[in-house]
C-alpha cells in the first residue's frame, strides 16, 4: 500500500520492480494499492515492466496496481483543516454523501440489505468504538519493555543540567503575542482566530499548558530578537 507521493518518490520501488524482472527474484506476483490523491497518473511508474494498471474511482469500494483516486475528507491530522488553503474544494467535498453512506445506498438499491441492518450494525460498531475509548482512562501500559536495555545508561551530570537558558517572561510574552498579530485590515480566518489566536494569546497570559507550536514560536522568535540566524530543518513524521 503506497501514498502517490512515496510511490513514485522512494527508490526502493523502482528496485523492486526492476529485480522483479531478474531471475531468483520473482515472486509470482504482487498487489498494489497507491492513493492518488495529488498526481495524475503516479502509477506510471508500472510501466517499466509492463505491469497492468487499473484506475478506480475512490467512491466505489468495490471496483494489478490500483490507482484509487480519491481525497482527504477532513485533514492530514487531528489539527489540520484543508478549508484554509482550499476552501472552493472542501465546500464541493462537503457537500458529498461520505462512502459509507453512498456504498449502503447502493446496497439497499439492490436489495442487498435493509435499513435496519444498516442501523443495527452502525449502532454495534458504534457501542465497540465507545467502549474501547472509554477503556484508555483505565488502561495501564506495560513500562518494562526498555528497562534492560537502559539499565547501562547513566544520568547526566549536574554541569550539563545547570546552564542558564531561560528567557525573561516579559520578552516571550511580547514575542509570542508578535507572533499571532495581524494587520487591521486582515481578515482572519474565524477558526483561525478562535483555535490558535485566541488559544495561543490565553495560555501566554496565564502562562501554562503552552502547546508544541507555541513553544517553537517563542525559541525562533527569541533567537531572531538576538540576531542569532535560524537554521531549520523538516522531517516529515
Amino acid at each position: 500500500v503506497h501514498g502517490d507521493a512515496a510511490f513514485t518518490g522512494q527508490g526502493v520501488n523502482q528496485e523492486t520492480l526492476m529485480l522483479s524482472q531478474a531471475p531468483h527474484f520473482n515472486v509470482g506476483g504482487s498487489l498494489h494499492i497507491v492513493r492518488g490523491r495529488s498526481c495524475r497518473y503516479v502509477t506510471d511508474l508500472a510501466k517499466t515492466i509492463a505491469a497492468p494498471v487499473i484506475h478506480v474511482n475512490g467512491d466505489h469500494p468495490e471496483d494489478v496496481f490500483i490507482d484509487y483516486n480519491c481525497f482527504r475528507r477532513w485533514g492530514h491530522n487531528e489539527v489540520d483543516d484543508p478549508t484554509f488553503t482550499n476552501p472552493l474544494l472542501y465546500k464541493v467535498i462537503h457537500g458529498r454523501k461520505s462512502i459509507p453512506d453512498m456504498y449502503a445506498d447502493r446496497l439497499m438499491s439492490e436489495g442487498v440489505i435493509t435499513k435496519d441492518d444498516i442501523d443495527s450494525t452502525t449502532a454495534e460498531y458504534t457501542k465497540f468504538l465507545q467502549s474501547q475509548y472509554e477503556s484508555v482512562a483505565s488502561y495501564k501500559p506495560e513500562v518494562t519493555y526498555y528497562q534492560e536495555q537502559w539499565a547501562c545508561m547513566a544520568a547526566a551530570p549536574k554541569s550539563v543540567e545547570t546552564w542558564d537558558t531561560g528567557v525573561d517572561v516579559g520578552m516571550l510574552k511580547t514575542i509570542g503575542q508578535a507572533s499571532v498579530r495581524t494587520p487591521s485590515e486582515f481578515n482572519v480566518h474565524p477558526h483561525l482566530a478562535k483555535t490558535h489566536v485566541k488559544n495561543r494569546l490565553n495560555k501566554l497570559a496565564v502562562e501554562k499548558d503552552l502547546d508544541w507550536a507555541t513553544a517553537e514560536a517563542l525559541a525562533f522568535g527569541k533567537k531572531k530578537k538576538t540576531l542569532y540566524s535560524n537554521a531549520m530543518a523538516k522531517k516529515r513524521m
